[in-house]
């Protein structure tokens, strides 16, 4: 089966991010909750396209990012996770 020009992105960001999410970090695999995702910098709806707005980001940061009605922006969610992190208060995925 050939692959989606989105999965081609998520491999590429995947590799440009050297395994690591976006948001967190934290080395991904296949494990359910560090799964890598694909996310858009640019919801589709807002106009994003795939080539260059796509970032690698673990299942659990994308799915906490969106759990809202109104999601951060990607920059803001970045930072917000990284202080999570500096803290010792977001999950340890590995």
């Amino acid at each position: 089966m050939a692959k989606t020009s989105l999965q081609k992105a998520r491999e590429r960001a995947f590799k440009l991010q050297n395994g690591c999410c976006f948001y967190c970090g934290q080395r991904m695999n296949q494990s359910p909750i560090t799964k890598c995702t694909a996310e858009h910098l640019q919801a589709r709806c807002d106009g994003g396209r795939i080539a260059g707005n796509i970032v690698a980001a673990c299942l659990y940061c994308n799915n906490e990012r969106h759990r809202v009605e109104r999601p951060m922006a990607p920059k803001a969610w970045r930072a917000h996770v990284g202080k999570q992190v500096q803290k010792r208060s977001w999950p340890t995925l590995t």
